[in-house]
């Protein structure tokens, strides 16, 4: 699957975005494109390692002519293989197993079959790589670091317990409820290991619940805006057992970050570029905006 973005977004032109996907011959053509600078990159390839965005290729297009020879190669990377079971050390089928490293990235991923076997392919070849599963009412602990420079893992085991959630109501430090607030879960000791976060937005009432949680102790932060993940106030630790529900759990946004960063984003002609959005990563923080 190929992906085409404007690169050059602004004001005074339409911002341009498809997708197609290669045919038998591994061929692709994005056609009707008006003049401009676009990114094309690979989304995602069964079998093949997921391309990193900063791969992608910047193509200059003039209405009407063609450009040819945008290729890009491919890596079938590696395997990691094993078995899915539950508490009992019955097979889980049809469970959802990804592999990612454990600075991020995009995932691979496989489905256990009903003796609970997967074999998930197109693995990146890193030497910290972790597995996880997943499955309505079912969550696993990240299993690794796998080292996967020297090839494939084998034998993989992944131990399923029932999900646990934690649900409640976001409120401002008035009390009042707050509608459509990303409540996002820090687990203490960080061991997410390239997963991300969970997280959920609250309802019209304020009201919010997250799932899919494997046991251990979680620490909740509620952002609205675009304040953004690491930057607010968290709340007191909530020990979470397998299969346990925890309610009436408050969350009280706020607590912005202290420090800010601005600027002026331009094209390569000096004209200003509104309406771009822009980020900041950090050690377990991100924050977004969007340029006026």
């Amino acid at each position: 699957h190929l992906y085409l973005q404007d690169a050059n977004p602004g004001a005074n032109r339409v911002n341009m975005s498809k997708d197609v996907e290669s045919d038998e011959d591994c061929a692709y053509t994005f056609s009707g494109l008006p003049t401009g600078n676009y990114s094309v990159y690979i989304g995602q390839a069964e079998g093949y390692v997921s391309e990193d965005y900063q791969k992608r290729q910047i193509v200059n297009v003039i209405a009407g002519q063609s450009v040819d020879e945008i290729n890009f190669t491919l890596d079938s990377g590696t395997t990691i293989a094993g078995k899915v079971v539950d508490d009992s050390g019955a097979p889980v089928a049809q469970a959802r197993v990804n592999a990612a490293r454990r600075r991020g990235g995009r995932w691979a991923t496989a489905e256990s079959d009903l003796n609970g076997l997967f074999t998930i392919t197109g693995v990146s070849g890193d030497s910290d790589v972790f597995v996880r599963a997943e499955k309505k009412g079912l969550v696993s602990v990240p299993v690794g670091p796998l080292d996967l420079s020297a090839g494939p893992a084998e034998d993989v085991n992944i131990t399923m317990l029932k999900e646990a959630s934690i649900s409640g109501v976001v409120v401002d430090e008035a009390g009042k409820p707050v509608p459509k607030a990303q409540v996002i879960a820090w687990k203490v000791g960080n061991d997410q290991q390239g997963f991300g976060l969970p997280s959920e937005r609250s309802d019209l009432a304020g009201v919010f619940t997250l799932g899919q949680l494997s046991e251990g102790d979680y620490q909740l932060e509620a952002q609205v805006g675009n304040r953004g993940f690491g930057q607010g106030k968290r709340g007191e630790k909530i020990h979470l057992a397998a299969g346990e529900s925890k309610t009436g759990v408050k969350v009280v946004t706020g607590g912005a970050g202290s420090l800010s960063i601005s600027g002026r984003i331009t094209g390569e002609d000096g004209k200003p570029v509104n309406n771009a959005r822009i980020g900041a990563y950090g050690p377990n923080s991100y924050a977004d905006s969007e340029s006026d």
